[in-house]
């Protein structure tokens, strides 16, 4: 009976230490903000308090597969990568994330053009954040501006998922029409036509640790 009492002293204690380090989520806390384009679909609170989700997280060190399908070293496809994150955060919706990735880009393609630093350090990893800050940088030191009409996004097709660690990591290809200009300080084009739509086929991934209660994904990498 003593050793009941003081292991249920020791796991309180531990809780209590996890309690003030993590805290807890409060309900009255000020919702995401309207530029976040992945509020929209995180609208609801993730599932239990950060203590809940500390202890009960899981450590990932296989590929998460279904019965009857053999452990081995292909890559997953996106179906079992989507399932291996909803593995980890049963509040992940491939729908709603599609609809913020969708939004993502847009903003990020605007962002981009006029230069817009305050935005893109929101929606971008730091390294790739970095990487599209000396761009624009760069174009103002030449004076010269970039003027981007998306005029479609004609599809959007999630190519790849996966977890690393407790990273989610969605992939997306995006299929747009956009028409893109550089001008320099005269108003002259120097690259591009006002005139083309042209095709661009992009793909972006997107990443976010599942730990957490921030619902934002940040965008890591692209390819064009």
């Amino acid at each position: 009976m003593i050793d009941i009492v003081i292991l249920a002293v020791v796991v309180a204690a531990l809780v209590y230490q996890l309690w003030r380090v993590l805290g807890v989520r409060n309900d009255n806390e000020p919702q995401m903000p309207a530029s976040d384009p992945f509020a929209a679909q995180s609208l609801r609170p993730l599932s239990g308090s950060p203590v809940d989700r500390a202890m009960n997280a899981k450590p990932v060190n296989a590929k998460v597969l279904p019965d009857g399908v053999p452990a081995t070293n292909e890559p997953l496809s996106v179906n079992q990568g989507l399932q291996q994150i909803k593995d980890y955060d049963s509040d992940f919706d491939e729908r709603g994330f599609m609809q913020g990735a969708r939004a993502a880009f847009e903003m990020i393609v605007k962002a981009y053009a006029r230069g817009d630093l305050e935005t893109l350090k929101n929606l971008l990893s730091p390294k790739l954040y970095d990487h599209f800050a000396e761009d624009a940088k760069a174009r103002a030191q030449k004076d010269y501006t970039m003027e981007t009409t998306l005029h479609k996004i004609s599809t959007t097709t999630i190519t790849g998922a996966r977890m690393i660690g407790f990273d989610a990591e969605v992939t997306v290809e995006f299929i747009s029409e956009q028409t893109s200009v550089v001008r320099d300080g005269a108003g002259n084009v120097v690259v591009g036509d006002p005139a083309a739509r042209e095709e661009i086929r992009d793909t972006w991934t997107f990443r976010r640790d599942t730990r957490g209660t921030d619902p934002a994904w940040h965008l890591v990498e692209t390819k064009e």
